[in-house]
């Protein structure tokens, strides 16, 4: 697979941490670069300022980046998965996608804090989509969020693989793959928001 230049990730959380505030041994793009191998066949090219945009089978685009936690002695590179779309009706709201159980995951809870109307009939229409809920079932997310405002979605998702551990007292670094299986769970979950947010009617 062709190499991508990742040098504006440097720049780019150098701009957001500030100037040497990078942790040490953060290697900008290097997690993106396994990620890509993870991804392999889809079409990926880099999208600016310090992203990897990857072509969906239906035509739609998921935006990844590296996000940067930093921990005691050590630090996590996580790749966030986002996608958007216009929305068809107004409201602005944040929804938040959970499994539930105690010992192990039994089910999939869509809530909002939100009081709007919308919030709540956007909630009630996702959480009756079954096959929607079974594929999320059965992905490993650690974060997944949909924000709607000026008639526009933006979904988030954090997996909990396509990530890596850089630790410096010992020095180390474990990178957890995303496994072919995971991978199709998550692109097909997207797709399928992807459908239901840009069509759906209260």
């Amino acid at each position: 697979m062709n190499s991508m230049n990742f040098a504006p990730f440097r720049e780019y959380w150098a701009g957001v941490c500030g100037a040497g505030r990078l942790p040490a041994g953060y290697l900008a793009g290097a997690t993106l670069r396994r990620l890509q191998d993870n991804l392999a066949p889809h079409q990926m090219e880099p999208s600016p300022p310090a992203h990897l945009q990857l072509t969906l089978p239906d035509g739609g685009f998921v935006y990844i980046r590296e996000q940067v936690q930093r921990l005691f002695m050590a630090h996590i590179v996580s790749c966030p998965f986002s996608s958007s779309g216009t929305f068809p009706l107004d409201g602005t709201f944040i929804l938040t996608v959970i499994h539930t159980g105690v010992v192990r995951r039994n089910a999939v809870r869509f809530q909002t804090k939100s009081a709007t109307a919308e919030a709540h009939m956007l909630t009630a229409s996702l959480q009756e989509d079954k096959r929607l809920t079974d594929l999320l079932l059965g992905l490993d997310f650690r974060h997944c969020e949909i924000s709607v405002a000026e008639r526009h979605w933006t979904l988030s998702i954090e997996h909990f693989a396509a990530s890596e551990v850089i630790g410096r007292l010992p020095a180390g670094r474990r990178y957890l793959k995303l496994i072919p299986a995971q991978r199709k769970t998550l692109l097909m979950a997207i797709m399928l928001f992807r459908r239901h947010l840009s069509t759906f009617q209260p």
